[in-house]
């Protein structure tokens, strides 16, 4: 391998780390705002604050990993690629640790209205 080839490289991988510590910032960020969802007087602003915010970081980072990119091989589609990968790869891994929102079951109230998910128990004493 010369030189040049073995830099691309370590910068491919790099880019790849990179994109993946980004994404963790932009779905933990996003993870935090749906939690203080319940707590905040105004929602919308919250929502929008924090799109802002997690998009300037996200956008900001992998401008940067262009930049470096062009600067050391360049091309700046070699490390902005890898980059997107790794935000795809963060989100693919936090999808399959906590499944999609819909796959969950849904909180069903109970006959006193409060909620809660359904008593197996109380089917099994029915079906006797």
């Amino acid at each position: 391998m010369s030189g040049d080839t073995l830099i691309t490289a370590a910068l491919v991988v790099a880019a790849f780390g990179a994109g993946a510590g980004l994404g963790w910032l932009f779905y933990a960020g996003l993870y935090r705002t749906v939690q203080a969802l319940a707590r905040t007087r105004q929602p919308v602003l919250l929502i929008g604050g924090s799109l802002l915010l997690r998009m300037l970081v996200l956008l900001a980072g992998l401008w940067v990993l262009m930049l470096a990119g062009q600067h050391w091989t360049g091309d700046g589609w070699t490390t902005l690629v890898p980059g997107l990968l790794g935000v795809i790869a963060v989100r693919a891994l936090l999808l399959r640790r906590y499944g999609r929102p819909g796959d969950r079951p849904r909180e069903q109230p109970d006959s006193n209205g409060a909620g809660g998910l359904p008593d197996d128990d109380t089917t099994e004493r029915q079906s006797r």
